[in-house]
């Protein structure tokens, strides 16, 4: 009677501890889905701010670009230089407003400007880094911007343009797009996060990692009175944020790469492999056949 007794109390007891077990699994549980749910409202809301501050920066854009044509026509070279750069940097500072108007304000550049790497005194590279507190979400702009009429007409393979972390983890890459124009300031390419480009655009997606995105930039002109170059100028943008507390120090930067070929009969170069890879993960590029290149990187912005 007493084996019988103690068997009985003993099945009670397990029967308690899974009961325990199993309200504690589905607590957890419920705990772990409310968290999803709120950083899948974070991302949402994240999200729609980006697209609704992406259109309006482009909507800028076209704008002042338009005024900008109509004030070029019939102008010399140097005249339509001077009235574009007077134009971007209007567009540039009108577009930090919007930024901040959203919740994205700078984030201050501790890292001076440096070239590790043979460069062109004809392009000039420029990035910029701003932070929404409401949503952890940073914005890192990168720009390259020819001297005009400094351009190689001897076109080769396409050129490369990327934005990459030099210490990616911890960091997640929500969203990125490009857009290049030629120096009458009409756009001629643009290509959205999802790959998706316009036709003929001068700017493709060539692929995106943990690490950054990196874009060919198919370069090229066409003559009127003067050569106009289709990539003078041109912008990426990459929205990124912590995806960990224990994500380290990082820092974003512009890596820009040219080729060109010293004669138009000359046998094009050919890519063997291109890559984030290394320390800093800056972009490597190898080749099958290579003519002349050169790489140059911005200053970069520190988190």
């Amino acid at each position: 009677m007493k084996n019988v007794v103690k068997k009985a109390l003993m099945c009670v007891v397990m029967f308690a501890m899974i009961g325990s077990v199993s309200t504690s699994l589905v607590h957890a549980s419920s705990i772990e889905q409310t968290e999803n749910e709120q950083l899948q409202t974070v991302s949402d809301k994240a999200n729609e701010k980006i697209n609704k501050l992406d259109a309006e920066i482009n909507a800028l854009e076209q704008k002042e670009m338009e005024k900008a044509r109509k004030e070029t026509e019939g102008k010399s070279a140097e005249e339509i230089e001077q009235i574009i750069n007077t134009f971007k940097a209007e567009i540039e500072e009108k577009t930090i407003k919007i930024q901040s108007k959203y919740g994205f304000e700078p984030v201050p550049n501790s890292a001076p400007d440096f070239t590790p790497m043979v460069g062109s005194d004809n392009i000039s590279l420029s990035d910029g880094l701003t932070y929404d507190s409401s949503t952890g979400v940073y914005c890192f702009t990168g720009s390259w911007n020819w001297v005009d009429n400094q351009y190689d007409l001897t076109v080769d393979l396409e050129d490369l343009a990327a934005v990459r972390m030099t210490n990616p983890t911890g960091y997640l890459i929500t969203k990125s797009y490009a857009k290049t124009f030629d120096q009458l300031g009409q756009q001629t390419g643009y290509v959205d996060y999802n790959g998706q480009q316009t036709t003929d655009s001068r700017i493709t997606k060539r692929f995106e990692d943990s690490a950054g995105v990196v874009f060919n930039v198919r370069d090229g002109y066409y003559v009127t009175q003067f050569p106009i170059y289709y990539t003078d100028n041109g912008k990426i943008t990459m929205y990124f944020k912590k995806s960990s507390s224990t994500a380290g120090s990082n820092k974003v930067l512009l890596d820009f790469h040219h080729n060109w070929k010293q004669y138009d009969w000359s046998a094009s170069a050919s890519f063997n492999n291109i890559g984030l890879t290394g320390a800093g993960y800056s972009l490597n590029v190898s080749y099958t056949k290579a003519n002349y290149n050169w790489q140059r990187v911005s200053g970069g912005r520190v988190l």
